[in-house]
């Protein structure tokens, strides 16, 4: 395990920024390296279900190439920690808001082209996120 990544987890841990089924499943995987989704369980019952939070917060990364899981005889991604602090602590998943697809149905009737304005919403990252994905007022 790198240094990092325990950094990271200790760090995680005493900030209280990950809830106690999160961190009994970020520690599995600091053990134990690279699992599946049944094999978490298999040490932390109901573990896969953390697994995405985890993953949306940076703290876990799925691996590129699947594996054969005997336990459940599929085809299954591999997850592994990223040594990361968590970009943002559980995002919400959000649609646009109502003001924001009719700002984008008002220029797209206008015929204007809406590439930038989504060029822009891009690049903000993570602070659509934080801001429940809203589009920026202007180009």
């Amino acid at each position: 395990m790198k240094q990092t990544s325990i950094r990271a987890y200790h760090s995680l841990k005493e900030s209280g920024q990950l809830t106690r089924l999160q961190r009994k499943v970020l520690e599995a995987f600091r053990n134990h390296g690279p699992m599946t989704g049944s094999q978490v369980s298999k040490l932390v019952p109901g573990g896969w279900k953390r697994i995405s939070e985890l993953c949306s917060m940076g703290v876990l990364d799925r691996g590129l190439d699947k594996v054969y899981d005997s336990a459940t005889h599929q085809s299954v991604y591999e997850y592994t920690t990223t040594g990361q602090e968590p970009m943002l602590k559980n995002p919400a998943k959000r649609k646009p808001s109502a003001k924001a697809l009719q700002m984008l149905i008002d220029k797209m009737a206008q015929g204007k082209d809406i590439s930038a304005l989504y060029a822009k919403a891009y690049e903000q990252g993570y602070k659509d996120a934080k801001s429940g994905y809203a589009l920026p007022e202007e180009l």
